[in-house]
């Protein structure tokens, strides 16, 4: 386990615009190269208007994302709510930390006073359900198959 309360790593809110190939490296390595997701579903053409988040690795010469995620405005029973997305992680990188830094550091985004009132959910795969529990969401759906991966929808207990 590395210790994230110093550098090495950084969280950083990014921008599609300019960390668009970065962020697309991961998410190509981690759900269509690794998971045998289709380009036609990872691409869903929400990143533009989403709010993506990163981690750094802060090496030098120059620092490099090893870690992404994305918030899309969505509706959540009738309401406004953040649905939390895309978490990928590098391979050699997982079971370090780096998931729960870049989780933790987002919901401290969506606990903000003006976002604090909408609920934060996510879909996840079934193999990560323990982990987002740990964060304290909860599942509040059935099983269903999204990218052909089985899911279930969790709301974060706030």
């Amino acid at each position: 386990m590395i210790d994230l309360t110093s550098p090495p790593l950084r969280f950083v809110q990014a921008q599609w615009g300019r960390d668009s190939q970065q962020l697309c490296d991961i998410r190509k390595t981690v759900f269509i190269d690794e998971q045998g997701v289709s380009e036609d579903e990872e691409w869903d053409g929400k990143d533009q208007s989403a709010r993506h988040f990163c981690v750094e690795y802060c090496a030098k010469p120059q620092p490099s994302v090893i870690g992404c995620a994305r918030i899309v405005d969505e509706t959540w029973r009738g309401n406004r709510g953040l649905h939390i997305g895309r978490v990928a992680v590098i391979k050699n990188w997982r079971k370090q930390g780096v998931g729960r830094y870049l989780m933790s550091s987002m919901l401290d985004w969506c606990a903000a006073p003006r976002r604090s009132q909408c609920p934060v959910f996510l879909h996840s795969q079934i193999d990560a359900m323990a982990f987002y529990q740990k964060l304290g969401f909860e599942p509040v759906s059935d099983e269903f198959m999204d990218a052909g991966i089985p899911h279930r929808t969790m709301l974060l207990n706030k």
